[in-house]
């Protein structure tokens, strides 16, 4: 009679396993009745879906397809999904994006063994980790096992928030990212009222600054510039009529909760920042 192959996560539990099975087999994973196969993945993309397929080496000796599909969190927090395999060694799995759409370094997952289904699982093994795409998946045996941090990140243009008339700017690194700043354009126009403004590019932890600087470009009342610094930029105060140059540090990694901001001396009630525009490269913190 030929084997029934199941197509999702439920297998009949199987009692007993042949001592010249566990013996030729060639991989180290032997799930037992309380091991489960864990999926964690961190993403930044909304709409992503993720999907484990794989095969199971059974107490009789069948070659078992599985396959389950996992939903990551969009917010960069970790989502798990636990499946029991049943009795068996694992003889490879393969995880792929299978919805939606996901660049490199915006979909972290790890495949892991651990023994109980509940929130109290104990992780014995990572198998495999690294970073998904819609075209590039993680497999195992021979895949790599990667932290969040490692490979090149994604880039990312991000629009930030208009300021209240007044009022610098002020951006913020969201939880469970890294940031590198590679480039930051603002748009500042000046009220009636006299005063000379000179703008400054600060980054702090959230409290203390360890990164300032400026063009000390001076711009007066009711004109319109344009700032734009940049990684490793050589400053020029106003190269034009009303676009000013400054820089950014090379090779910059900023944690969760550290700010971007302008620093402006002499900032009137009726100056207006425009929303920034900003290039960072970003990886995912939470492994």
């Amino acid at each position: 009679m030929d084997p029934q192959w199941p197509t999702g996560p439920s297998m009949p539990p199987v009692v007993g396993f042949p001592r010249d099975a566990a013996r030729s087999s060639p991989m180290p994973w032997l799930f037992t009745a309380e091991d489960v196969l864990q999926l964690d993945s961190v993403c930044s993309q909304s709409g992503v879906t993720v999907t484990v397929n794989g095969v199971l080496l059974s107490a009789d000796l069948q070659l078992l397809p599985f396959s389950w599909t996992h939903s990551p969190n969009s917010n960069r927090t970790v989502a798990t999904t636990r499946v029991s395999l049943g009795l068996g060694w694992l003889q490879h799995a393969r995880v792929l994006v299978t919805g939606g759409a996901a660049k490199q370094g915006e979909c972290f997952v790890a495949l892991r063994v651990c023994r109980g289904l509940t929130s109290n699982a104990i992780v014995l093994a990572t198998i495999a980790a690294g970073y998904i795409t819609t075209v590039t998946d993680l497999y195992t045996p021979g895949g790599t096992i990667l932290t969040a941090l490692d490979g090149a990140g994604t880039v990312r243009s991000i629009t930030g928030t208009t300021p209240a008339a007044g009022v610098d700017i002020l951006e913020t690194v969201p939880t469970n990212a890294r940031w590198e700043l590679i480039a930051f354009t603002a748009q500042l126009t000046t009220g009636a009222a006299v005063a000379n403004r000179v703008v400054g590019l600060t980054i702090d932890d959230g409290t203390n600054i360890y990164f300032r600087d400026s063009p000390a470009f001076t711009q007066t009342a009711s004109l319109i510039d344009i700032y734009s610094f940049a990684n490793g930029q050589s400053k020029v105060a106003a190269p034009s009529s009303s676009f000013v140059l400054g820089n950014v540090p090379v090779d910059n990694r900023l944690i969760a909760a550290h700010r971007i901001r302008t620093s402006t001396i002499a900032i009137a009630a009726a100056d207006q920042w425009t929303a920034p525009q900003y290039l960072v490269r970003e990886w995912l913190e939470n492994n």
